[in-house]
């Protein structure tokens, strides 16, 4: 691994790590780990590609309805999750941290965890540019 790609992700990392100690934002602790996950595995471009089809796909309207209503099962939220992922081609990581965020019932933090990812790779990018 080339210095500039090991100084970026001892950056990423950092930076979810700051703040997920710094704002004790559950969505910095989801991003950590995904981002952890895909850098050791050199899929960073990857995820950051699927994270922004998921998110497309899951910002729209009738899934937010859908995934925040109480009276809709995890079953039924579960097999909605299968399809977006399955519409975006999402990587296996992204796609199981989606699918676990369901089963505990944290769907409604599932556009926060995207969001999350996006800025603090966002934040990455600016440090490195200096």
């Amino acid at each position: 691994m080339s210095s500039h790609r090991l100084r970026f992700r001892r950056n990423l990392v950092s930076q979810a790590s700051a703040s997920r100690c710094h704002h004790r934002k559950l969505t910095s602790g989801y991003v950590a780990a995904l981002l952890d996950k895909a850098l050791c595995d050199d899929l960073l471009e990857s995820v950051r590609k699927d994270i922004e089809r998921v998110s497309k796909l899951i910002k729209k309207e009738q899934i937010q309805a859908l995934l925040n209503d109480p009276f809709v099962g995890v079953r039924e939220k579960r097999e909605v999750v299968k399809k977006v992922v399955k519409i975006g081609k999402v990587n296996r990581y992204l796609a199981g941290l989606v699918r676990m965020m369901i089963e505990k019932n944290k769907v409604g933090m599932v556009s926060e965890v995207l969001d999350e990812f996006e800025r603090i790779r966002f934040v990455c990018e600016q440090n490195e540019a200096k």
